[in-house]
Order: C-alpha cells, then structure tokens, then sequence
C-alpha cells in the first residue's frame, strides 16, 4: 500500500513539470508549496526513507593516502557524517581525509556514511601501501653532451622520490667508456660529486647516476656525456740569450744577431726583430714572422751603439716581448790610450795608505781601463771602464820601507793598450815626520797640482 501511494506522488510530479506551463512568480512557488505538501502527505501516510549510498576513492602515495568519499550520496536528504576504520585499528571522520600509514602493507578500509534520517550504509576496500623507487635522476650538469667543459668541473643531478623519501646516490663516471661501471662515490646524501682531480684536456667522459630510498627501492638515470676543452694557450717563453752578447763592443759592421726562445706548448713560433742605431727604444722593424732565431744585419755604422729586440708570437697570436739588448760596434781606426799620468806623494810612510790619481787621454774619447803595478809586487788588475781624461782616485799601502816605482798603462774599450807611465816614491825607513793634518795637506795638494795645470794649461 505504502509503495503504491509514493509511485502514485512521484507520477503526479512528473506529469506536472511536463504539461503544466513553466512560469515563474506564484506558479514556481505553487509547484514547490505542492512538493512539500505531497512529502509530508508521504511523512502522514507512513512512507519509508531510501537509505544513503557509501562510496570512496583514494590516492596513495607510499605511506600516505588520500580519501575522497564526495562520491556517496542520499536519493532523500542528506549525508550529515563520514565515518573511517583505516584497517590498522585507527578510526578517523569526514568527507575528505588524509592519512598517514605506519607500515608498507594491505589494509581493508570501511566507509559507514549516515543521512540526516539516521539511517547508514558502508562500502570497504582492500588498499596497498606499497614503497614507490626513486625518479630517475635528472637534470644533469653538465647537460648532456656538452663540449668545452672545464677540467675541474662539478657534475651534479637531480633526485626526487615520489614518496618523499630521503635518497642516496652512487656515482658511475669513466672516460672514454660509453658505459661506465666505475663507481666513484657511494651512498652519498649530496647531488653532486666534485670530481678530485683535474680531468684530461680534449677528453670523452661518461657517467650515471643510482639513486636509492631508505626502503633499498632504486633506480638509475641514463648514461650522460661530455668531453672537455682543449689545453689553454700559455704565451710562448721569454726570447734569450741574445748573440752578442748585451753590453759587447768592438762588434763587426756585419753582426748576425742571434736568439734563444721555445714555447711551452710546443707552438711554433714566429719572430719580429727590431733594431736601431742610438735608440733604447728601437722600433725600426727589420724582419717580419721570421721562422729562424737568427738576422743577418746589413752593413752597420762604425763606433755606433746598437739597441735591438725580439718579439716572438705563437700560432694562436699569444706573444712576448724581449729585453731590449744592445752592442757596439768597433770603430773604422783606433789608436791606444796616452800613457797614464800618476800624480800623489812621492815620499810617503810605510804601513799607511797613500792616495793617489791617474789620469790618461784616449784619442778616439774611447772610454779606458786602467791597471797599476805598484813596485812591491802588487798588480792591480784591469778596473773600469771609466771616461777618457778624468782623474781617478787610487790608493795603495806599502808593508816596508824602500824606493818604487809605480807604473800604469791603460787600454780602451776595444782592447788597444797604450804606454806604461811612471811615478818613483820613496818609503823612508825612519818614519816621515809630519802630523797627520800636514800629510793630508800635501796629499791633496799633491792631487790638486795636475788639476791646476790642466785648467792654466
């Protein structure tokens, strides 16, 4: 009976919206008034309730999941309540839950849902909680493939667990392997691994990665590649050992020039030569991207100071610079020095230092050296080079009493040696009695007397 009278409402209500003309105002509320009235017609006739519908739907993620109940439903009012029985002995409420699980498992979930009748329904479900591996590692740097890669590089990678799990790593790097299976780091927490050594220039290398959960669940990333960049260019060594030598004199009017030079990366090499006559800072260029480290000069002035240089150059243009060196040239005649004149005390005392100067005139205004035989055995050798026709200052000490001549010669810069000069000094055996301010007086004065004559003369 009470099922007949609900198929009888439910009739009414369909052939109401079908043919009574929709409008809106009193008729819309004439339509609802009317589906209340028949509910409660339906509550005072004695009519049952449909209970609600359980229904749910999760997403795990390792040990947490997510479920979803908003598929359950009431066909004649509404559900007031949601209630779990997660399988592990734990309980929870509402429509959406998130719940974190303890172990890796199977576990039968019960869903009760109530409506606002009080009346309840259940569905359950059996869920795996399983572990998921690792993402294969990705990422990586450098990136795949890559050329002119430094030889101290850092590879590093990217490692990610579905699970949010804290991963490990063991690094695989080999070159010229297109299959590493070299283990360089293990069970490393870091995503990268700075390799210790400096990698070989122009080389091939290949690496992976094997990432690894706490769980013992793995995975391994693809084979990456990359080959390094070539050595760098040093600039070529400083040119050398010049020929002649820096300083020379007396050189030819023909010098061949000559040079040392390498380069530490075995390049080959290129040279520009420059030279000038007078100039510390030649920048006249007499041979351009010349192979050889040698120049054959033209002809050269006489009695002239030469200043050259090289600047050496490598095949990728990287160059450097030489000191700048020079030489004399001999000149076209030479004539020796003038015999030296000695001027200082001509008696003296033993055992003190008597000063002395000498002096010689080159005609050429060569600059000379000197050397003095002191008479005792004593020969100073050769000092300068000093200028032609300036007083230089010497100075000698005689162990004994006696008569001496001291004789000097000088030769100039290119090696023409002039005449001995002559002064004979007497060392008394009994000590020369003068106070040490009247020896020093006649010692100057002694100095001062050639200089007078030069200036009167």
């Amino acid at each position: 009976m009470k099922k007949n009278i609900i198929i009888l409402v439910v009739s009414f209500m369909l052939i109401s919206t079908i043919f009574l003309p929709v409008t809106i105002g009193n008729d819309m509320k004439e339509k609802q008034d009317l589906f209340v009235l028949s509910v409660h017609e339906m509550d005072r006739l004695g009519a049952t309730y449909t209970p609600p519908f359980a229904d749910f739907t999760y997403t795990a993620n390792g040990k947490n999941v997510f479920f979803d109940a908003s598929s359950s439903y009431d066909l004649d009012g509404s559900i007031i309540s949601y209630d779990w029985n997660f399988g592990d002995g734990e309980q929870g409420s509402g429509k959406y839950v998130n719940y974190n699980y303890c172990c890796f498992n199977t576990y039968l979930v019960v869903l009760t849902v109530t409506d606002n009748d009080n009346l309840t329904n259940q569905t359950s479900q059996y869920i795996d909680i399983v572990n998921d591996p690792p993402m294969p590692p990705t990422d990586p740097e450098p990136e795949n493939d890559t050329t002119n890669v430094d030889i101290n590089v850092i590879i590093s990678w990217v490692g990610e667990d579905p699970n949010g799990d804290t991963l490990t790593y063991n690094v695989y790097f080999e070159k010229d392997d297109a299959d590493p299976d070299v283990m360089v780091s293990e069970n490393q927490s870091l995503p990268y691994y700075d390799i210790p050594e400096p990698l070989e220039y122009e080389t091939d290398y290949y690496w992976k990665i094997e990432a690894w959960d706490s769980y013992e669940a793995g995975s391994q990333g693809p084979i990456w590649h990359f080959t390094t960049g070539s050595a760098p260019n040093d600039p070529p060594d400083q040119p050398s050992d010049p020929i002649p030598l820096t300083g020379s004199f007396e050189e030819e009017i023909f010098v061949e020039l000559s040079w040392k030079c390498s380069d530490p990366n075995g390049d080959e090499l290129v040279y520009d030569v420059y030279l000038e006559a007078e100039d510390p800072d030649p920048d006249i260029l007499v041979s351009n991207d010349q192979n050889e480290t040698t120049f054959q000069t033209t002809l050269l002035k006489y009695k002239t100071t030469y200043y050259w240089q090289i600047i050496v150059k490598d095949e990728d243009g990287a160059s450097r610079t030489s000191p700048v060196w020079n030489f004399k040239t001999k000149p076209e005649t030479n004539d020796p020095p003038t015999a030296p004149i000695i001027n200082g005390p001509i008696i003296g005392s033993a055992t003190k230092i008597i000063p002395y100067t000498i002096v010689s005139e080159d005609p050429d205004n060569d600059d000379v050296y000197y050397q003095v035989d002191w008479g005792d055995g004593v020969v100073d050798p050769w000092r300068g080079p000093f200028p032609s026709n300036n007083f230089e200052y010497i100075v000698h000490e005689w162990g004994y009493w006696g008569v001496y001549t001291i004789r000097a010669r000088a030769k100039d810069i290119y090696g023409e040696i002039g005449d001995w000069g002559e002064l004979i000094v007497t060392m008394p055996k009994e000590r020369f009695n003068f106070n040490i301010h009247s020896y020093d007086l006649f010692a100057r004065l002694s100095i001062l007397i050639p200089l007078l004559k030069l200036i009167l003369h």
